[in-house]
């Protein structure tokens, strides 16, 4: 697993980190679970995860607890990944560690530099809004973990 070689590593801190976008930030929150280590074959637990625009579908239908905290990015206007997934999962994560932040007038990739744009049936492309405060909730998500 990735985070057995980083951890392994002189050159690299106590706090390793997972991120994600759209599929990646699917294994990112998957990462941070119970069902990430078994699949894994590992009990290594991440500092915290950053998920954005994840399917949040797959944590909804198992019983995985989140061992890591974890941040979920994602914008309110994404039909290729509905933040209404999101919201479920956050109201049954919570007490796990889950952070949920939702952007309004947010398409899928977000945080893109790319247009405004239909892409396989559904809407995506840069919100610089959105970009913007998702970096400043990533970092204040990173700082709180660290200063831990």
């Amino acid at each position: 697993m990735a985070y057995d070689y980083l951890a392994a590593r002189a050159d690299i801190s106590e706090h390793i980190f997972v991120l994600g976008q759209s599929n990646g930030a699917s294994v990112a929150l998957l990462s941070a679970s119970t069902e990430g280590q078994r699949l894994a074959a590992s009990e290594s637990r991440f500092s915290g995860a950053i998920a954005l625009y994840p399917w949040c579908g797959y944590m909804l239908n198992n019983n995985a607890r989140l061992v890591s905290p974890t941040l979920v990015l994602i914008g309110e206007k994404d039909d290729w990944t509905p933040a209404s997934l999101c919201r479920q999962l956050s109201g049954q994560r919570q007490q796990q560690g889950l952070e949920l932040k939702v952007y309004a007038e947010a398409y899928h990739s977000f945080d893109l530099n790319i247009p405004i744009q239909a892409y396989k049936g559904h809407m995506l492309g840069r919100n610089q809004a959105a970009f913007e405060e998702s970096r400043k909730d990533s970092l204040v998500f990173l700082e709180a973990i660290i200063k831990k």
